[in-house]
């Protein structure tokens, strides 16, 4: 009914595990971490829990199987199992925990069944080679099209496959960019955000090194932390567009090295802390009169800065060392 908590940790000469189980057995904390030899896992239908870090850095692992009885994979599961190229989520699978699957650089193919409802923002993150997410259409809570995971609805774009390169168009059913749904995306060139989206999640595009364009829908109401973090090829930021923009989050627009040009719709209110630190080619900023807070190092070495003019609403605040390290100005 159980294997207990590092039980077979650091076991170099495992290579073939299969695990029968009772009824609602459970896989402890790190039973098998660091079983660098391992290459094929069975595990059977008796199994109800994989805990966290169970399998994690089975760096060999290149055949798994779970069992239909399995209802929930904990954080950091099968983190940087880098062999492994496909993987199928069976129909009992409920919940797939924090990075559970992340840094499996050979992941190709992800089929998730009917079962499953919550699927953590960062399940699969750092998985570079990743292709497609494919999910049962019999499943209630999410979805996929064309290999791209959403909600049932479609109103929320959850993961966007890492591989994947050249320009994206987001559909007009979604209305939210979900938490790190882009992120890592390097080789993502183009995206067009369309009218329905109103919110842009926390590091949603974080680290897409290529994205050089960003086409900014005109309902965009906030824009989440980190969201175009670590964009270095990007060299515009227009949301012009954007008329009910009130909110960009901390760390936004951080280290875009390449960012020139800068325009803010009128109605913003918030920029938040470390928001365009270190965008040292941003030459001009100019706000608009409804301006309430300019956080702590929003603007923070942004040496080629030049012209600012901060209009500002009423008893508007400039945070600490908002401007430091502007030496142009």
């Amino acid at each position: 009914t159980s294997i207990g908590n590092y039980a077979f940790r650091y076991c170099d000469r495992l290579k073939t595990v299969n695990i029968k189980g009772g009824n609602n057995a459970t896989i402890g904390y790190s039973a098998f971490n660091g079983c660098g030899a391992l290459e094929s896992l069975t595990i059977g239908n008796g199994v109800k829990t994989i805990s966290t870090y169970a399998f994690e850095y089975c760096n060999k692992l290149v055949d798994l199987s779970l069992g239909n009885s399995v209802e929930t994979i904990g954080s950091y599961a099968f983190y940087d199992c880098n062999a492994l190229e496909k993987l199928t989520i069976p129909n009992s699978v409920k919940t797939i925990g924090n990075y559970a699957f992340a840094g499996i650089e050979s992941l190709k193919n992800v089929t998730i069944g009917s079962g499953c409802t919550s699927i953590h923002a960062y399940a699969f993150n750092g998985d570079t080679a990743l292709e497609s997410i494919t999910v049962s259409e019999d499943n209630t809570v999410y979805s996929s099209v064309d290999g791209v995971l959403f909600n049932k609805d479609k109103t929320t774009i959850l993961s966007y496959p890492k591989s994947r390169s050249g320009a994206y168009t987001i559909p007009n059913t979604v209305t939210e960019i979900g938490e790190a749904a882009f992120a890592e995306c390097k080789n993502l060139t183009e995206i067009t955000i369309g009218d329905g989206v109103e919110t842009i999640g926390a590091s949603a595009f974080n680290g897409c090194t290529q994205l050089s364009k960003v086409k900014f829908g005109k309902n965009i109401i906030s824009i989440g932390n980190s969201a175009f973090y670590n964009n270095t090829a990007l060299t515009e930021v227009d949301l012009s567009v954007c008329t009910g923009l009130i909110t960009i989050g901390n760390n936004t627009f951080q280290n875009n090295k390449e960012l020139t040009t800068l325009t803010l719709p009128n109605y913003l209110k918030t920029i938040g802390s470390n928001a365009f630190y270190s965008c040292n080619k941003l030459t001009a900023l100019e706000t608009g009169s409804n301006l309430t807070s300019i956080g702590s190092y929003a603007f923070k070495n942004c040496s080629s800065l030049k012209t600012v003019n901060i209009k500002g609403g009423n008893n508007a605040t400039i945070d600490y060392q908002a401007f430091y390290g502007c030496s142009g100005i």
